[in-house]
């Protein structure tokens, strides 16, 4: 299937998908934060996903419904339940946590994709990698316990977010 921006050179459109992607994450948080005191975190999941099917039905309509068809169904399942659960921690840790302290928690996502790549791919990591590794965590400890208080779940929840 084609992109929808044919016409933009691939050094434009990928900055601009870029933007739009990081527009929407914002806009959703900023939603997920207003609509929390409201409705609980399995409303909000389910909310996202009627939006998103909202999405997908134009393609549907267009293409047909073999467009879904996958020949890998458990991997996809798989890979489901966990966007699930990352969708999930991530409501949660939005409604609890400061949007900020939030966003700062997700820069931990390339350690645990480092570490996952070494223990699921067999990757090898060297002093550098490793020196990274230690820089980010301990950015991360500050950031979850600034002055020594307490963790919570929701910063506990950002984590989780960053894994899945």
């Amino acid at each position: 299937m084609p992109l929808p921006l044919p016409n933009l050179p691939p050094v434009v459109a990928g900055p601009a998908w870029m933007v739009l992607a990081g527009t929407g994450y914002t806009l959703a948080s900023v939603c997920t934060r207003e609509l929390s005191s409201d409705y609980s975190t399995a409303q909000l999941a389910f909310m996202r996903a009627v939006i998103a099917i909202a999405f997908i039905a134009p393609m549907i309509a267009r293409n047909g419904i073999s467009v879904m068809k996958t020949t890998v169904f458990p991997i996809h399942a798989v890979r489901a339940c966990l966007t699930y659960g990352g969708m999930m921690c991530w409501f949660y840790a939005v409604s609890v946590i400061p949007i900020s302290d939030y966003t700062a928690l997700l820069y931990i996502q390339p350690i645990f994709t480092i570490l996952l790549a070494m223990l699921i791919l067999g990757e090898k990591a060297g002093p550098r990698t490793w020196g990274a590794i230690a820089v980010a965590f301990a950015g991360a400890l500050i950031i979850l316990r600034p002055g020594f208080q307490e963790i919570n779940l929701g910063m506990l929840a950002a984590l989780a977010t960053g894994v899945l």
